[in-house]
């Protein structure tokens, strides 16, 4: 019985460590695909003598040409939104741009160069207008991806607020350029800002309170 008790055990450890290493249920559509192999709709064929209802578009349904990725092919995380962590503050992503309105005293512009070395992230160019970073390296953990990616930073002051874009200059997966999914460029463009503004110490985020 302990024998018998012993083996159950050890299976079921190593299914759940199974289980624990496959991160593809984070991107995949979960289910069976059949669905991809349904057939084309028929036209309806009405025989002879018999009489049918006027037609109505209420119940039409358009053939749609399939594009793109279909079943677990089709990534189902949500997209990343840029995070105004500092009060008073406020950030958008549009066109592959993130922009942040920030108030100056946060002095985010000038921390940046050290928060990328934080991360590994070289500074290609600096100036008080412009950063260009080198290539930020990231290997999904759930597909075994190779992400290479660069940014062009800007600044604009005025008013006592800063005005910073964040941009893609160049994205690639295992060396072939993705720049053009949008969904990528947005994942790695508000990736790289979420994570420099997190970096920030906490008391910036109070400090207008205080």
């Amino acid at each position: 019985m302990f024998k018998q008790s012993l083996v159950l055990t050890a299976i079921v450890s190593l299914l759940l460590v199974g289980c624990s290493s496959d991160q593809r249920y984070k991107r995949e559509v979960d289910g069976s695909e059949d669905y991809l192999n349904s057939p084309e709709i028929k036209p309806l064929i009405v025989p002879n003598g018999m009489s049918i209802p006027p037609q109505t578009n209420d119940f039409y349904i358009n053939r749609a040409a399939g594009e793109g990725m279909v079943g677990r092919n089709i990534d189902i995380r949500p997209p990343l939104l840029p995070l105004a962590l500092v009060a008073d503050s406020y950030a958008s992503y549009e066109a592959g741009v993130v922009s942040v309105d920030l108030p100056e005293y946060a002095n985010f512009w000038a921390q940046i160069p050290s928060l990328l070395a934080k991360h590994n992230i070289a500074v290609a160019e600096n100036n008080n207008q412009t950063i260009k970073t080198g290539t930020r390296s990231v290997v999904q953990s759930d597909s075994g991806e190779s992400i290479a990616a660069t940014y062009l930073l800007q600044r604009e002051a005025r008013n006592g607020r800063e005005y910073i874009k964040v941009e893609l200059t160049s994205l690639t997966n295992n060396g072939q350029d993705i720049s053009a999914d949008s969904i990528q460029s947005q994942r790695y463009t508000v990736g790289l800002y979420n994570m420099l503004i997190n970096d920030l110490p906490s008391s910036v985020n109070t400090e207008i309170d205080e």
